[in-house]
């Protein structure tokens, strides 16, 4: 069986990180952005980095920056399938 994958927007945040983490123990491999606009708006104090560096190191691939126009999975790779909003 092929492993599950997910992209998360914000994964440097507090329900990103915690997002890719649950993903990641149950074996879903994880990639996502982070713009860290946190560390912009509050200076050093309030960056995201250091919780990037930890996902990194438990193997998330981040790619700092607004999100990408096209991801490295699709949500059709992935299995997903859309539902109108509100349902």
């Amino acid at each position: 069986m092929a492993s599950r994958r997910a992209y998360i927007s914000g994964v440097g945040g507090l329900v990103g990180s915690a997002t890719a983490e649950r993903l990641l123990a149950h074996g879903w491999r994880v990639a996502g952005t982070d713009a860290d606009y946190r560390g912009d708006w509050f200076g050093p104090g309030g960056s995201v980095r250091w919780r990037i560096d930890e996902l990194r190191s438990r193997g998330v691939q981040v790619t700092l920056g607004p999100a990408p126009s096209n991801v490295p999975f699709s949500a059709d790779q992935a299995n997903v399938k859309s539902s109108p909003s509100g349902s």
